[in-house]
């Protein structure tokens, strides 16, 4: 597992760097859509607009971020799968998971917002036997939500049949099917994110991008395993009936 996990890091930092020009550039556009437009817009509405008005003009200008995000992972399934890109190809995601995206992201937006209202409601329940067994308990589920979203957008590009319910049921048996490499994964990209911070220059061009890589490598060969583990149990299956007959 562990082996697997720096495997698709180590493959994600050599393309990043192999693709560094191209990734910072997409890297670049995405940050502007999904971070600085909205913050440009809060920035400019909070000192001149009632603050119901502003909330709302920022919220409209994320109307960008997810199509970005999906154009990005769209370029990073064709880098995890070995193959070269070009730049259109940034812009060929962005216009066809438009919609997708936003599905995608509204689902992840309004279950995680519940997740997370319910830890907060435990966290400031009164001490008891109540509150640590509901606390432990989504916290959990709040570990389980994010280590899906390792493999909800890569599900999203991959999937030629686009359903939500199968986007979502295939991402949650992947983090079933190999919970510790998942969590690894999450761990590398937060720290990712934490040394993006560290180093504006990295955060502004290419943690996106990075990001979108790992994660689509990492659905990649946790699909091939997955593969692999269901033919072995159907051969196992297969040969245990051949067997049967000369048993009985």
């Amino acid at each position: 597992m562990f082996k697997r996990a720096l495997g698709v890091t180590w493959f994600a930092l050599r393309v990043t760097y192999e693709e560094f020009f191209a990734l910072s550039g997409m890297g670049l556009i995405w940050f502007l859509a999904a971070v600085g437009l909205p913050l440009g817009v809060a920035g400019l509405t909070a000192q001149t607009l009632p603050w119901q008005v502003s909330m709302a003009l920022t919220a409209v200008s994320l109307i960008l971020a997810p199509p970005a995000t999906a154009a990005i992972y769209h370029v990073a399934w064709y880098l995890a799968h070995e193959r070269r890109i070009e730049f259109v190809y940034f812009w060929h995601g962005f216009k066809e998971y438009f919609g997708w995206s936003w599905k995608v992201a509204g689902v992840m937006l309004v279950v995680g917002a519940i997740v997370a209202a319910d830890v907060l409601f435990f966290i400031n329940a009164p001490a008891g036997f109540f509150k640590s067994v509901g606390l432990i308990l989504m916290l959990w589920v709040l570990v389980f939500w994010v280590g899906i979203q390792v493999y909800l957008f890569p599900l999203m590009i991959a999937l030629e049949e686009k359903r939500l319910v199968p986007m979502f049921k295939n991402s949650a048996q992947l983090v079933i099917a190999f919970p510790l490499f998942c969590l690894v994964m999450v761990l590398i990209a937060v720290l990712g994110t934490v040394l993006s911070v560290v180093l504006t220059l990295l955060l502004l061009s290419v943690w996106m991008p990075f990001i979108a890589i790992l994660f689509s490598r990492a659905f990649a060969s946790s699909w091939e395993a997955a593969v692999r583990i269901q033919q072995r149990h159907q051969e196992a299956v297969e040969q245990a009936e051949e067997e049967e007959p000369l048993e009985q």
